[in-house]
């Protein structure tokens, strides 16, 4: 009997809870979920980010940002969202003024997850499910992670903060697909 991957494990959820409540903001609610539900490494990621962020003053929370985020995201989508953290890259980081930064998130997709995500959106009740395609998928659900941590960054510093896809590029793999979204974060306005 074949094991199935956490990750795997998490889309089925994720596909459960769309159908329960068929909006696009029950994506995010659901990734929440998917928080909550590591009642261990989730107060543990919490306490790590914010000890990172109380070592810079507030206005420097994108220099914290750029100097952690191999730790940052590379935690929060394996430990948060089962992504496997030997297929996530964090490319690029930079900032580019005190208050924005900027780096590509990378995830090679296998033929397992692609065909999993696929199942799990033909055979959802959800009419916006069944139009998109596996990559426009996995996007949302990147993009969406991206925006609750935002929201934890935003908790800590008292003021507007975001993080949010801006260019995303998809290559062929040897097994799967490579996704790379470049994103950026900070008072966006």
């Amino acid at each position: 009997m074949v094991k199935t991957s956490p990750f795997i494990k998490m889309i089925e959820r994720l596909g459960r809870d769309l159908n329960a409540q068929p909006s696009i903001a029950s994506l995010e609610n659901s990734l929440k979920k998917e928080c909550e539900r590591k009642y261990k490494a989730y107060p543990r990621f919490l306490r790590k980010f914010t000890g990172l962020m109380k070592k810079y003053e507030k206005l420097e929370i994108t220099k914290c940002i750029r100097e952690n985020c191999e730790f940052i995201f590379r935690t929060w989508f394996s430990k948060m969202f089962a992504f496997d953290s030997n297929r996530i890259r964090i490319i690029d980081p930079i900032q580019d003024s005190y208050e924005r930064f900027a780096a590509t998130f990378q995830y090679v997709l296998n033929s397992d997850e692609i065909l999993q995500i696929g199942k799990m959106m033909k055979g959802s009740q959800y009419a916006l499910l069944t139009r998109l395609n596996e990559k426009t998928f996995f996007i949302q659900i990147i993009g969406k992670a991206l925006n609750i941590l935002g929201r934890i960054v935003e908790s800590h510093v008292g003021y507007e903060f975001s993080i949010k896809p801006v260019e995303v590029i998809q290559n062929a793999a040897t097994d799967g697909m490579i996704v790379e979204l470049r994103f950026i974060g900070g008072e966006l306005g």
